[in-house]
């Protein structure tokens, strides 16, 4: 039988604030939180779930993600579920992965569930093309297409008028 500890020190939890494009001059306040579990040896298995809550108001009501299901870690076990309570349709989108989702009702929605298991590291290389992405990946997104995402948009882009000479 296995033994098993709750290691879980809530005030060793720390939240960060990275800004991983600020030499760009791009702030977006995403923040991290990093948990330190102290005695974690070779062979031990770490258990850990989360919950992600709230939505950038730029979005205007609108969901996207991305949750990448494998990486250049090994993996025994790894359980994705999506709650969907929103009026408009849920677009899902897998690339690089043939495991199929349960989908069951849900308090005025439908609850997604992907279980993955022995999802072995996948090696990264060196000088991949920028922006291509080597790990199988889950998308979701209320917007059917990419003309959906313009129309959403371009009014973000929109410049002033104004009566200055050109």
């Amino acid at each position: 039988m296995e033994k098993c500890w709750d290691r879980l020190n809530v005030s060793k939890i720390k939240v960060i604030q990275q800004e991983s494009d600020l030499a760009d001059d791009v702030f977006t306040g995403e923040q991290s939180a990093v948990v330190f579990v102290e005695d974690l040896r070779v062979g031990d298995v770490l258990e850990y779930a989360y919950t992600v809550r709230g939505a950038n108001p730029v979005f205007q009501g609108h969901y996207s993600a991305k949750f990448t299901i494998q990486s250049g870690v090994s993996v025994d076990r790894q359980r994705f579920r999506l709650i969907w309570t929103g009026t408009k349709p849920l677009f899902i989108n897998s690339a690089a992965t043939d495991v199929q989702v349960t989908k069951n009702p849900w308090k005025g929605g439908a609850e997604y569930i992907w279980d993955f298991s022995n999802l072995e590291a996948i090696p990264y290389e060196d000088y991949l093309p920028i922006g291509f992405n080597p790990y199988p990946v889950l998308e979701f997104s209320d917007f059917q297409n990419w003309a959906e995402v313009v129309k959403w948009a371009a009014p973000l882009y929109e410049v002033e008028k104004t009566n200055a000479a050109a």
